[in-house]
C-alpha cells in the first residue's frame, strides 16, 4: 500500500511539472509568435538597426548657368571624417588626432558635440579633409571603431562674376534651422542655402538623399555590403537652374564697381527679366565652400562695410525725380492735369513761400510732358497738391510701390508709402498737405 501511495504521489508531481513546463512552452511559443507574425516589421527594423547601417549619399546640388547656358556654379568633390560615439574607442583619440595632424583636445571636442547630437549616428567631425589625411585614416580604419567617411560637395564658381547678393549662399544647418526642417530629411552638418538664389530653390536645388545599406561588426565596423548592394537606393541630383543673368554683363559691372559703395541691376524692360544686380561691398562666396574662420564671420556680419547688406534690394532711399513719371500718370488718370493743361513755374512752389519747395529753375507755363522733360519740381509739388495722400498710396501699390518686387531675391525691403493712417500716427498733433508734398 506505501509503495502504490509513492506512485501515485510520483505520477502526480510528473503530471504537475509536465503541466508547468508546457504552459512555459506555450506562453514562449505565444510570445514567439507575437514578435515574428504580429510585431514584424517593429523587430525586423530593431534587428537590422544593430547589424546594418544606413549611410545617407548626397546627391549633387543644381548647378547655376546664365542666360547664354555658360556655368556659372557647379560643385566640387571633398570628404569629410564621420564618428558615431556609441563605437568610437577613448583611446585611440591620440591616433585619430595624429592622423588628421590635430591636438587630442580637438578630437576630445568634436567627439563630445558628436554626442551631443546623436550616440548613435555618424556626425561629420572633420570636413574637407585633403587627400593624403583621408588616406591614412582609411588605412587605419580597422583600429578605429566608429570612424568611417563620407562624400561631400562644396560650390565651385566658374566665372569672373560673382554675383554674391543674386546668387546667395550655402551654409551648415543650424539647431534652430533643424529643429523646423529634420522632417524634411536634414540632419546635422547638412549644408542649407542661407540667402539668395540659394536659399529660394533650396527644395529643388538640394535633391533627394540615397542610402547604402552595410554590414556592420559588434565594434561597428563595416564588413561588407547588405545584400551586395541591392537595397542601396541612388541619390537624385537637384534641379539646375537657368538664370535671366548674363554673366559678361554681371562681371563687367562688378568690374565699375571695384572700391565703390551702392547698388546698380540691370532690367529689360520689355520682360522684367533681371540681367545683372550687384551691391558693392560685397563678400566672396568661395569663403562659404569651406570652413568659415570665425574671425572672417565675425568681419562678414558686424563690419561697417556691411558686406553681407544687399543695397540693391534692401536699401531704403528716396526715388527722387525718377518719381515724376508715376506722378504725370496718376494725375492725368485722376484728371488733375490735362495732356495740354499748363502750370506755371516761377521756380518755387508758393505754398513754401519761396523758401521751402524750390524748383532748380524758373521753367515758365509748362503742360506735363514738359514737366516731364525739364524735371520741373513746382510742377509735381502742384500735382501733389490736387492729390489726396490717400488716393497717391492706392496708385503708388498699383504699380507696385511699398511693395516686395516679384523676384526671387528673397531679402528685400519693400519701402514707405504713407496715407493718411501714417501721417496721423506719425504726427498726432496735426498735419497738413505740405507733409505729403
Amino acid at each position: 500500500m506505501k509503495q502504490e501511495a509513492i506512485m501515485d504521489e510520483y505520477r502526480v508531481r510528473v503530471r504537475i511539472f509536465g503541466f508547468i513546463i508546457a504552459a512555459v512552452l506555450g506562453a514562449l511559443g505565444l510570445r514567439l509568435a507575437h514578435m515574428q507574425i504580429i510585431k514584424t516589421d517593429e523587430y525586423t527594423g530593431e534587428s537590422r538597426s544593430n547589424s546594418i547601417r544606413e549611410l545617407r549619399v548626397q546627391p549633387a546640388r543644381g548647378a547655376f548657368f546664365d542666360r547664354n547656358g555658360i556655368l556659372m556654379v557647379a560643385n566640387e568633390q571633398t570628404f569629410a571624417i564621420t564618428i558615431i560615439p556609441r563605437y568610437f574607442d577613448k583611446t585611440k583619440t591620440g591616433l585619430l588626432a595624429r592622423l588628421m595632424e590635430a591636438p587630442d583636445s580637438v578630437v576630445v571636442r568634436k567627439l563630445d558635440e558628436a554626442r551631443e547630437w546623436s550616440a548613435f549616428r555618424p556626425t561629420r567631425a572633420f570636413r574637407e579633409v585633403p587627400q593624403d589625411v583621408l588616406g591614412r585614416v582609411l588605412e587605419n580604419l580597422y583600429r578605429l571603431p566608429g570612424v568611417s567617411y563620407e562624400v561631400e560637395q562644396k560650390r565651385r564658381y566658374l566665372t569672373p562674376a560673382k554675383a554674391a547678393h543674386a546668387m546667395g549662399y550655402i551654409r551648415e544647418i543650424t539647431r534652430d534651422e533643424l529643429g523646423n526642417r529634420e522632417s524634411d530629411g536634414y540632419r546635422q552638418g547638412d549644408l542649407i542655402g542661407k540667402s539668395g538664389l540659394e536659399k529660394t530653390y533650396e527644395g529643388y536645388l538640394r535633391g533627394h538623399l540615397g542610402s547604402e545599406f552595410k554590414l556592420v561588426n559588434i565594434r561597428g565596423l563595416e564588413v561588407a555590403p547588405y545584400r551586395d548592394g541591392n537595397e542601396d537606393v541612388p541619390p537624385l541630383s537637384g534641379y539646375d537652374l537657368h538664370l535671366t543673368i548674363d554673366s559678361k554683363v554681371q562681371a563687367l559691372a562688378e568690374s565699375l564697381f571695384v572700391g565703390k559703395r551702392g547698388a546698380a541691376v540691370a532690367i529689360d524692360p520689355r520682360s522684367g527679366e533681371i540681367i545683372a544686380l550687384l551691391s558693392k561691398p560685397d563678400f566672396d562666396p568661395e569663403i562659404f565652400s569651406q570652413s568659415v574662420d570665425p574671425e572672417v564671420w565675425k568681419w562678414l556680419t558686424t563690419s561697417k562695410e556691411k558686406p553681407m547688406y544687399n543695397r540693391a534690394t534692401m536699401n531704403l532711399m528716396p526715388p527722387g525725380s525718377t518719381w515724376k513719371p508715376f506722378m504725370a500718370l496718376m494725375s492725368l488718370q485722376e484728371g488733375n492735369i490735362t495732356p495740354t493743361g499748363r502750370y506755371s513755374c516761377p521756380g518755387y512752389h508758393p505754398l513754401g513761400g519761396g523758401r521751402m519747395f524750390r524748383c532748380m529753375g524758373v521753367h515758365g507755363s509748362l503742360d506735363v510732358l514738359s514737366a516731364i522733360q525739364k524735371s520741373c519740381n513746382t510742377f509735381f509739388f502742384e500735382m501733389m497738391m490736387r492729390t489726396d495722400v490717400n488716393t497717391f498710396s492706392k496708385y503708388a501699390h498699383y504699380f507696385g510701390f511699398g511693395e516686395n518686387a516679384p523676384t526671387d531675391i528673397p531679402e528685400q525691403t519693400p519701402g514707405l508709402i504713407p496715407d493718411s493712417t501714417y501721417f496721423n500716427r506719425s504726427f498726432p498733433r496735426g498735419w497738413t498737405v505740405g507733409y505729403s508734398i
